[in-house]
């Protein structure tokens, strides 16, 4: 009898290129929920982490990925086939991480999606990025020509959106 497989990136070491490889699906157990991964970030932390250069380490092999959403498969805390949220509890870094087609993560690092949530912004919610990002062109709805007001305009980020393809100009 065979065992289903997955794809994961494997980071084998430090300052390379994650290999893609074909592992087994990881087996759901308590505590735990089983992911079917739709969308995985790839932060400067992660960036980091793959070349050996953050404060916590994996042992290698490991699947880098510090966040990223995904349907549930199996869990003993949210609804199969609901989006989720993975990040936290030292995801990609203690333990395997979201670059995989699926991941087996702790229920604590799992959070729940509103429905109808694109899985890519679902990954990356948490970004100082995205978060920018999501507020100007996917909740405001600004654009080309419109103004807005950039009240964190000293913070890198306050005006990082506004760059980020025609549309709205700082000021």
């Amino acid at each position: 009898m065979s065992h289903p497989t997955s794809q994961s990136l494997v980071l084998e070491e430090f300052g390379t290129l994650p290999r893609l490889v074909e592992r087994p699906v990881p087996e759901p157990r308590p505590g735990h929920t089983l992911v079917r991964m739709k969308s995985a970030a790839v932060s400067h932390l992660d960036l980091n982490v793959v070349d050996g250069k953050f404060g916590i380490l994996p042992d290698l092999p490991s699947i880098p990925g510090t966040a990223g959403s995904g349907t549930v498969v199996a869990s003993d805390v949210h609804p199969e086939g609901s989006l989720v949220l993975l990040r936290g509890k030292a995801l990609g870094m203690r333990r395997d991480g979201a670059w995989s087609e699926h991941a087996l993560v702790p229920d604590a690092a799992v959070e729940a999606v509103p429905e109808g949530t694109d899985p890519a912004m679902a990954c990356c919610y948490f970004s100082p990025a995205g978060t920018a990002w999501a507020s100007v062109h996917a909740v405001a709805g600004v654009q080309p020509g419109e103004r807005v007001l950039v009240t964190g305009r000293p913070v890198r980020w306050g005006r990082s959106p506004c760059r980020s393809r025609p549309g709205p100009e700082p000021r």
